[in-house]
């Protein structure tokens, strides 16, 4: 008999696997350095490897990906919180995302235009490639990682965990006494 019953994931493995997308986001801090030489003025016309170009475009995605994958994770804990703005922040992450892919795909157009041997008739279009990842750059790596916080702070102070301060319930228990009675780390419980 196959039963129609929903099986619950437990909020906890929701976590771990947020923790572990948020750790890999972090793949692209070499980015800065693998992305040095196409900043060069010349970069179409000069010869050297474009590897370390595809393989910052790589970390690129790979953390575009693991973003969305952090808040997806985090939507079945965090709507309960509240839900309009935790769909808020998995759009902004999608978005951010988004920024991300067309500026490792304003880098790989740079790196075609160079092994096709478009010459000096390319450097135009090749610096203005590179300026448009430089001001995607700022938009999706600088200003959307701060709305995203924003929205995942209101989150989380909206939670449990963040009340820092008594509040009653009908029984006239302190919510914070309740709190404590469940295993939450030690820092959970340093201002009561």
């Amino acid at each position: 008999m196959i039963s129609n019953e929903r099986i619950a994931t437990p909020p906890e493995k929701f976590a771990k696997a947020a923790g572990v997308l948020y750790l890999l986001t972090f793949v692209s801090i070499p980015t800065l350095t693998l992305y040095s030489s196409i900043h060069d003025s010349n970069y179409i016309v000069s010869s050297g490897p474009d590897t370390p170009v595809f393989i910052g475009g790589i970390l690129e995605i790979i953390v575009a990906l693991a973003g969305i994958g952090t808040a997806v994770a985090l939507y079945p804990v965090l709507k309960k919180q509240n839900e309009s703005i935790a769909l808020a922040l998995v759009c902004t992450r999608v978005v951010e995302a988004c920024t991300m892919f067309s500026g490792a795909a304003f880098l790989f157009s740079v790196v075609t235009l160079r092994q096709s041997g478009t010459g000096t008739e390319g450097l135009v279009t090749g610096h203005a490639l590179v300026a448009l990842y430089d001001r995607i750059f700022l938009i999706g790596q600088s200003f959307m990682p701060a709305l995203n916080d924003l929205l995942l702070g209101i989150l989380l102070y909206q939670s449990p965990f963040g009340a820092t301060y008594p509040f009653s319930d009908r029984n006239n228990r302190s919510t914070t006494a309740r709190i404590r009675r469940h295993r939450y780390p030690v820092w959970f419980h340093w201002t009561t």
